[in-house]
């Protein structure tokens, strides 16, 4: 098979002046992209050989740091818009506490998305056949995608602490824990009669 793909980026970033200790950061981003792809193989093919998908993205993030830079707090969304789940927001949050330069504690907590792709949502992938030798109707075993799928969704949490005696040693521990939701599965769907190539289930 061939794939031609075009993909047109457009980024705009924005630093505010500091403002009490405030650190504000904020931008928009456009992504257009196109694609023609070719059959590539008699069992593996899309629904759409063509396809046109805008992204719309925008993010805004604001440091602020306290105490003379022993605490550091970090509030921030990202804001999507794509042609496969719509909607999209993916906040975090993060702070840093440095009592001295010796020890050092950090936290997070965000929320990620991993949107549906080309292949899950138009994937036609042909994996058996079978044939009833007394009617010589043919099931086909198909592998296909769905338009219907919801992103997958990722909550994570962390926790860290670093111990710095000296330029030359540290000890890190970090913790981790990730709630993971809509994980994309197969599922068997409902026979159905198909007329072409040949009638076959």
């Amino acid at each position: 098979g061939r794939e031609k793909r075009n993909i047109f980026d457009l980024d705009y970033q924005f630093n505010f002046p500091m403002i009490y200790n405030n650190e504000l950061i904020a931008g928009v981003g456009l992504r257009f992209s196109t694609d023609d792809i070719d059959t590539f193989t008699d069992n593996l093919t899309l629904n759409d050989n063509n396809r046109s998908d805008y992204l719309y993205s925008a993010f805004i993030q604001d440091k602020i740091t306290l105490f003379d830079d022993r605490l550091n707090l970090v509030f921030g969304s990202k804001f999507e818009h794509n042609d496969y789940s719509g909607f999209e927001i993916q906040p975090n949050f993060r702070f840093i506490v440095k009592p001295n330069e010796t020890h050092r504690l950090w936290g997070a907590v965000s929320r990620a998305v991993r949107i549906p792709d080309r292949i899950e949502e138009n994937l036609r992938l042909n994996l058996s056949s079978f044939t009833d030798p007394e009617s010589g109707q043919t099931t086909l075993f198909e592998l296909t995608g769905n338009d219907n799928v919801d992103p997958e969704e990722l909550i994570a949490f962390e926790l860290g602490y670093r111990f710095k005696p000296s330029d030359r040693f540290y000890l890190e521990l970090a913790g981790y824990i990730n709630y993971y939701d809509d994980l994309s599965t197969f599922e068997p769907s409902t026979p159905f009669l198909r007329t072409s190539p040949a009638p076959h289930v």
